[in-house]
C-alpha cells in the first residue's frame, strides 16, 4: 500500500513541516516541483536544487511581479492548496504566502535576488514612463496639426 505524500498547510496559512527541499532539506524557502506530475512522484526543489538539476536559470514569463510567474527550467512553483492533497496551478494567484517566503536561505544570494528583482522593476518603469512622454509628445504634436 502506497502512502500519499500531504503538503498541508499550518492554520495560519504557512507551510508545513513536509514543505522542505528534496534533495538538501532546506525548509522555509520557495520550492519548485515537477509540472503535470502525479503528487506521489513530485520531488520538490529549493531554487539552489532546482538550478543543478535543471542546469539552468530562473526564467521570468513577465517581469517577475507577484502577480506573474516563475519558473526554472522545466520546474514550476511547488504551492500546495491548504489541505496540501494536490497543488495550485503554476499561474494562480491564491498564493500570496508563497512569494512572501526567500528565494534562498542564505541571506548573500538573497541579496542577490532582491537586487536582481528591485533592478528588473526599475528598468520596466524607465521603459513606461519613456513610452508615456513619447506618447504625450505624439498627442501634442496631433494636437498642434489640428489647431492650424
Amino acid at each position: 500500500m502506497s502512502v500519499t505524500k500531504s503538503y498541508r498547510l499550518e492554520v495560519s496559512g504557512a507551510p508545513g513541516p513536509d514543505y522542505r527541499c528534496g534533495k538538501c532539506s532546506v525548509y522555509g524557502v520557495r520550492l519548485w516541483r515537477q509540472a503535470q506530475t502525479f503528487l506521489d512522484h513530485i520531488e520538490l526543489l529549493c531554487a539552489v536544487c532546482a538550478t543543478e538539476d535543471q542546469k539552468t536559470q530562473i526564467v521570468s514569463y513577465a517581469d517577475f511581479h507577484k502577480e506573474h510567474d516563475v519558473t526554472i527550467g522545466d520546474l514550476v512553483p511547488a504551492r500546495p492548496v491548504p489541505e496540501g492533497h494536490t497543488f495550485w496551478g503554476h499561474t494562480s494567484g491564491e498564493v500570496l504566502w508563497w512569494y512572501a517566503l526567500p528565494q534562498y536561505m542564505d541571506v548573500s544570494l538573497e541579496m542577490v535576488n532582491l537586487r536582481l528583482e528591485r533592478d528588473h522593476q526599475l528598468a520596466l518603469n524607465q521603459k513606461a514612463m519613456e513610452r508615456e512622454i513619447e506618447l504625450y509628445r505624439q498627442i501634442n504634436k496631433l494636437e498642434s496639426s489640428q489647431r492650424k
